[in-house]
């Protein structure tokens, strides 16, 4: 969800030039996206100090254990067929990975560092509240559940559209990311039929 919403803000700072390159906020990729070193920032008391108290504040959360499933399977199977050495350099190795990561875990937990730059790893499968400090700022946030099925992913749609209403995000463009959402879910609900009906 993360590359989607990249997407998202480089649709809203980047319009023109978003558009003049034949991008889509549905199939921006992660290490292709246009507007890929812009709009982030990894420390939550920096980019306060930088956009200031009058802000819109969303995060996009996930069951932890489908995060994680997700996250193994596209990171540690589909990507680590083209690149080795993935997944603390467990790749598919499940058990490997899980014993590793509980470890590197516990010790970025223990040594009480804020996380600074960006790691793969703990990008991730660390606990989302590390990169948003909901430790201390929970209630700033408007909190959204991603979707697993079609009716939740509509409804995050319709979160999402409220959201960027509030922060006066024009009509215009808010259709236009709302469309480009839905289409994704359309074509993802093609491949799914496709995918049933070859294996029927």
């Amino acid at each position: 969800m993360s590359t989607t919403v990249d997407a998202i803000f480089c649709y809203l700072t980047n319009t023109t030039e978003f558009i003049a390159n034949n991008r889509s906020i549905s199939t921006e990729e992660h290490t292709s996206r246009f507007c890929r070193f812009q709009n982030r920032h990894l420390v939550y008391d920096e980019l306060n100090d930088i956009v200031g108290k009058s802000r819109v504040q969303f995060a996009t959360v996930r069951h932890p254990v489908q995060r994680f499933l997700s996250g193994f399977v596209d990171k540690c199977i589909c990507e680590a067929e083209e690149v080795k050495k993935l997944c603390l350099k467990c790749n598919d190795n499940l058990i490997c990975f899980i014993e590793k990561l509980y470890s590197y875990l516990n010790d970025v937990y223990a040594s009480n560092k804020t996380l600074k730059g960006y790691n793969y790893d703990l990008a991730h499968f660390a606990p989302q509240n590390w990169y948003c400090n909901f430790y201390n700022h929970f209630d700033d946030y408007i909190i959204i559940r991603q979707g697993e099925n079609r009716e939740e992913i509509m409804e995050h749609a319709q979160k999402l559209e409220m959201i960027l209403r509030s922060a006066n995000v024009p009509d215009r463009y808010r259709k236009e990311i709302n469309r480009q959402l839905l289409t994704h879910l359309s074509q993802s609900d093609e491949k799914e039929q496709t995918s049933s009906f070859t294996v029927a």
